[in-house]
């Protein structure tokens, strides 16, 4: 859930344990590394995958939406050929957060 700040600014919230958020990081990263593309976007980024990958991905992303969901937008569309996955934020930490992981 987003929290309110004390400066009216929403707090990324994940309910994820220490452990649990630290091996999740680590299935996007790999993840990240079999996308055929990712582009960096200005409210976050869309990666492409084989539609091989489609159960993965589609895991991946309930398990993100259950934990991040509050601040996070995930879009998952399949295509003939690809699975575009289109992550956004609509604050400037949720996006600096998006662009983070993908450096990892």
């Amino acid at each position: 859930m987003a929290e309110q700040s004390s400066s009216g600014s929403r707090k990324l919230i994940c309910t994820l344990t220490s452990d649990d958020r630290s091996e999740q990081e680590h299935d996007w990263v790999g993840l990240c590394s079999r996308a055929t593309s990712i582009e960096r976007r200005t409210d976050g980024a869309t990666a492409w995958f084989p539609t091989s990958m489609a159960s993965e991905v589609e895991s991946l992303v309930a398990k993100e939406q259950a934990c991040c969901g509050s601040w996070l937008e995930l879009t998952l569309t399949r295509n003939d050929d690809s699975l575009q996955l289109a992550v956004a934020a609509a604050t400037a930490q949720g996006v600096a957060t998006i662009h983070e992981m993908l450096d990892r």
